[in-house]
């Protein structure tokens, strides 16, 4: 007859594998703040739910257009900071011509007819 265990999570995880599984063995091991996937999900959820309100969602809106409107200040100020100078134009080298590539085995006619010979 096996005994049942409880532990946390937290508690759980501090054993190593092999404390873990000799414990599984011998006694029923109960996780006591255990959630699954779902639970995690709902409880999230709840919380966001919980402050979420109109008056919360206004003051979200507000706050983020202050921090837009600064932003554009940033980006766009009426008086222009600095000048801008006139780019010299840049002399470009002309190409050199390229040197006709060597083929190391021949040209591709003549490997084009070997193949056919050899094809038959």
């Amino acid at each position: 007859m096996r005994y049942p265990k409880k532990f946390t999570v937290k508690a759980w995880k501090k054993f190593d594998l092999t404390q873990q599984d000799i414990l599984c063995t011998r006694y029923d091991i109960i996780l006591t703040d255990h959630l699954t996937k779902d639970e995690k999900l709902r409880k999230i959820i709840k919380k966001i739910a919980k402050n979420l309100t109109i008056k919360n969602v206004n003051k979200g809106i507000t706050k983020f257009n202050k921090g837009m409107s600064q932003f554009n200040t940033m980006i766009s100020p009426e008086k222009p900071t600095r000048k801008t100078k006139a780019r010299k134009s840049k002399e470009f080298k002309e190409p050199r011509p390229q040197e006709p590539e060597l083929n190391l085995w021949g040209s591709d006619k003549e490997y084009s007819k070997t193949m056919k010979d050899l094809l038959g």
